[in-house]
């Protein structure tokens, strides 16, 4: 998974709100395709380094669980995205992929300084919790 998914998704949802015809969006929906098909098996991949497996099924299932939680709080913003109407000369579904492509690059870019490879690498847990959390993944993984 590269970590940079995030800022490519955002990108190319922004530049949804520029299309103009059938190949421009053609182009647009292939490059989001390609940003978009790397995310959920490497999101997986990466709970899989990190976590133990008596943990892991919890874990993906609260990564799981914030699919509809994204699917109600998007669709109650975007419908009051669309009701602003044409402003500033853009109509308000180009405004709602411009406001939606916000949030993904600039976490895209906070991803690329915070996210590790692993745990071996953390910065946020700092040096005294990676042995303990180590300990606790090899543990499980060779069933001492």
């Amino acid at each position: 998974m590269d970590r940079a998914d995030s800022a490519y998704l955002g990108r190319d949802l922004g530049l949804t709100a520029f299309v103009t015809g059938t190949w421009s969006f053609l182009g647009v929906r292939f490059l989001l395709g390609l940003a978009e098909a790397g995310f959920y098996p490497g999101i997986i991949l990466y709970l899989t380094w990190g976590f133990p497996s008596s943990y892991r099924s919890r874990i993906v299932g609260i990564f799981m669980t914030a699919i509809p939680i994204s699917i109600i709080t998007g669709s109650l913003v975007s419908s009051q995205v669309l009701r602003l109407g044409a402003w500033g000369g853009l109509q308000g579904w180009q405004w709602l992929f411009i406001l939606e492509a916000i949030p993904a690059v600039v976490l895209g870019f906070v991803v690329l300084i915070y996210l590790t490879d692993g745990p071996c690498v953390g910065q946020l847990n700092g040096e005294k919790a990676k042995p303990i959390t180590l300990h606790s993944i090899y543990r499980h993984t060779i069933k001492l």
